[in-house]
């Protein structure tokens, strides 16, 4: 995953580690941070929660908001309200539309102005082909196949849901809001195709272009308030299991974790609502502070140590200028 885009932060989990549904899921007691940042904003907000994955598995920590998962016996992408956000048919309708017009091609600028090429083929079937560069094989991702479709459909959907949310009044508001976005696009790939498959490299650049454009997307609707985080998990599967476990024990006497209501929440993030920068932290001051004064002791010792080299009294020794004094006195 690139971490060179200042907008968003890269943490890098061990496959043994749960993934972000370990700590965020509370089931219903209440206990997971979906559940705790409504209680923190109180009666007089709602804050707007909100979880999306093409695997269910992964929606499950909104379970106090709103849960976005694909259906594969109806193969679309619904709450579970139901409502029916896109099928798969209407993806591959508008694919056969649009062509490179359509939203997919722009979450590949990243991609594609790194070397690599994106091409629509048509056909039967639409098909997106991608090549790493000009002079590699050509790979195509066939949207008639489920791994295939589900991968770019889910994608497409997140990188269009600030768009689709940008008339809700929850978002203007003042209170805070949390989204969750797993991709879970890559596991169906690796079953489908295999780890050393060139169709799951792809799909790897796939979706680090993908990333970046969806945090642009979400920084143009809420700007100045945004703060990202991007979580790579190494094994999906030994993730799943792990949180499984955690989630099983926190059902006894000892939770697994515990937030506290009410959660401080940052009123300024680099800039402020006016678009000035944000007055320094605490913390910024204390490290001023240290330094500044760390530095002017220094030189005060530096120059103390100097002038009480300056002012020494160094007598003659007599073992030093002994054979100095014989020979000046013999050549007077």
């Amino acid at each position: 995953m690139a971490a060179s885009n200042a907008g968003y932060q890269v943490l890098l989990e061990d496959g043994n580690e749960s993934p972000p549904i370990s700590f965020l899921h509370g089931k219903n007691s209440g206990l997971g941070i979906p559940a705790t940042l409504k209680q923190s904003v109180g009666e007089a907000a709602e804050p707007l929660v909100m979880c999306m994955s093409a695997d269910e598995l992964f929606t499950a920590a909104c379970d106090v908001g709103s849960a976005l998962s694909w259906n594969p016996t109806k193969r679309q992408f619904q709450t579970a309200d139901p409502e029916v956000w896109m099928s798969g048919a209407e993806f591959q309708e508008q694919l056969h539309e649009q062509k490179h017009g359509h939203g997919v091609f722009k979450l590949l600028r990243s991609f594609v102005a790194n070397g690599g090429v994106a091409k629509f083929v048509s056909g039967e079937s639409p098909v997106i082909q991608l090549q790493h560069d000009p002079s590699a094989d050509a790979v195509e991702f066939d949207m008639t196949n489920d791994a295939d479709m589900l991968l770019f459909m889910e994608l497409y959907l997140m990188a269009s849901l600030p768009e689709r949310l940008s008339g809700k009044a929850a978002i203007n508001d003042n209170s805070p809001d949390l989204f969750v976005l797993t991709v879970s696009g890559l596991k169906y790939m690796v079953q489908a195709y295999g780890e050393d498959s060139a169709q799951y490299k792809l799909a790897l650049s796939v979706v680090d272009s993908a990333v970046e454009q969806v945090v642009e997307n979400f920084s143009q609707l809420m700007p100045n308030r945004l703060v990202s985080e991007v979580v790579l998990v190494d094994s999906a599967n030994a993730a799943v299991a792990a949180s499984a476990r955690r989630l099983l024990q926190a059902e006894g006497s000892k939770t697994a974790f515990l937030p506290k209501a009410p959660i401080e929440i940052a009123e300024c993030v680099d800039f402020d609502i006016n678009g000035e920068l944000c007055p320094p932290t605490l913390g910024q001051i204390e490290r001023v502070q240290l330094f500044f004064w760390t530095m002017v002791i220094l030189i005060i010792m530096l120059i103390m140590s100097t002038c009480c080299l300056c002012n020494m009294d160094i007598g003659r020794d007599s073992l030093l200028y002994a054979k100095f004094i014989t020979e000046h006195n013999k050549a007077e």
